[in-house]
C-alpha cells in the first residue's frame, strides 16, 4: 500500500512538472534602481531644467526632478515610440491580463504635474496612467485611459502626503471588453475601472514630473522619487 502511495504521489509530481514546463513563461519586467546609472533600456527626456538620476547606495531610487529658475520636465520611458524617437518600443499589451506596479513619492502635492503608469503610441492619445495636475485640479490623482483621443478620465479620491511612498498598481483584463483598473497601496478595492473603448493596447511605462510657474516668477521645485518598477503580463 504505502509503494503504491508513493508511486502515485511520483506520478502526480511527474505530470505537474511537465505542465509547468510546458507553459509559457510570463513577459517580466523588474527594476530595483541600483547601480550609478539609469539602465539604458529606459528613453530619457528632458526639456528646460528637468534631469533625472540615480540616487546610489542600498535600496536605489531614481529621482525624476526640475528646479525652480525656469520651467522644466523630465520623462523616463520603457521604450519608446516614433512621435517621439526613431523607435517603436511599445512592450506592454493591456489585452494580455497585465498588471503594472510603481512605489513612488512626490516631493509636494502642489504646483506640480506627475504621470505614474503607461502610455502608447503618439502620447498623449494613448495613456493608460495616473495623473496629478495641481493647481489645475484640486481633486488630486486621476485614473486615465486614452485610447486614439477618446478620453475617460476620473479622480480616485486621492492626495499623496509629500515625501511618503506610496504604490500604484494597474491591472488590466481582456474578458469580452477590455478592463483596467486602478489600486493605491495593498487596498483589495480599486479606486477606479474603466472599460471598454477607452483602453488602449501596445503601451510602455513612463514617469514623468513638471514644474509650474509660481505667483512671484519663478517656478516650483517638484521631485518624483521611483524606488521600483514591476510589469508582469501574459506572454
Amino acid at each position: 500500500m504505502r509503494f503504491i502511495c508513493s508511486l502515485i504521489l511520483i506520478l502526480i509530481f511527474a505530470n505537474s512538472y511537465r505542465m509547468a514546463l510546458s507553459q509559457e513563461p510570463k513577459v517580466t519586467w523588474f527594476d530595483d534602481f541600483l547601480g550609478i546609472r539609469v539602465n539604458p533600456t529606459y528613453a530619457i527626456s528632458l526639456a528646460g531644467t528637468g534631469d533625472v538620476k540615480i540616487s546610489e547606495g542600498r535600496n536605489g531610487v531614481l529621482s525624476l526632478y526640475a528646479t525652480g529658475a525656469a520651467p522644466g520636465t523630465a520623462r523616463v520611458r520603457l521604450g519608446e515610440e516614433p512621435g517621439n524617437s526613431l523607435h517603436n518600443a511599445l512592450n506592454f499589451s493591456a489585452r494580455k491580463n497585465l498588471i503594472y506596479k510603481a512605489r513612488v513619492f512626490l516631493n509636494r502635492a502642489d504646483n506640480i504635474q506627475a504621470t505614474v503608469g503607461l502610455t502608447g503610441l503618439n502620447d498623449p492619445d494613448n495613456v493608460l496612467a495616473l495623473v496629478y495636475d495641481h493647481p489645475l485640479s484640486n481633486e488630486g490623482w486621476y485614473f486615465q485611459a486614452i485610447n486614439e483621443g477618446k478620453n475617460s478620465t476620473i479622480p480616485i479620491g486621492f492626495i499623496h502626503t509629500p515625501g511618503i511612498y506610496f504604490t500604484v498598481r494597474i491591472e488590466t483584463e481582456l474578458g469580452e471588453t477590455p478592463i483596467a483598473r486602478v489600486f493605491i497601496n495593498d487596498e483589495t478595492e480599486p479606486r477606479a475601472t474603466i472599460s471598454g473603448d477607452y483602453i488602449p493596447d501596445g503601451l510602455c511605462a513612463e514617469f514623468q514630473v513638471w514644474n509650474r510657474k509660481l505667483e512671484d516668477g519663478s517656478y516650483s521645485q517638484p521631485s518624483l522619487y521611483v524606488d521600483y518598477l514591476s510589469i508582469v503580463q501574459d506572454r
